[in-house]
């Protein structure tokens, strides 16, 4: 099933802000090969909304999140 994925205003500062951490501390390559695995990682998750990890938290709106990995070598930021 394909979702429409929405970004929230946190998530597109987030993102700005980490692009331009790699854009100052990596450089223009780096920063680009974010700018494209985000959106890319973003559109598999639209179209398999089953990946991901199920995270486990307390808080009841918080129940049932899933994450997952921004594609490589970005994986280690997580989307939610």
């Amino acid at each position: 099933m394909k979702l429409t994925l929405q970004r929230a205003d946190e998530f597109n500062s987030d993102f700005d802000q980490q692009y331009r951490w790699y854009l100052e501390q990596a450089g223009e390559e780096v920063a680009g090969r974010f700018l494209n695995a985000v959106p890319v990682t973003l559109h598999l998750l639209a179209e398999q909304s089953d990946l991901g990890r199920r995270r486990k938290f307390r808080h009841p709106m918080l129940r049932d999140l899933y994450s997952f990995q921004v594609e490589r070598p970005f994986n280690k930021i997580l989307i939610f």
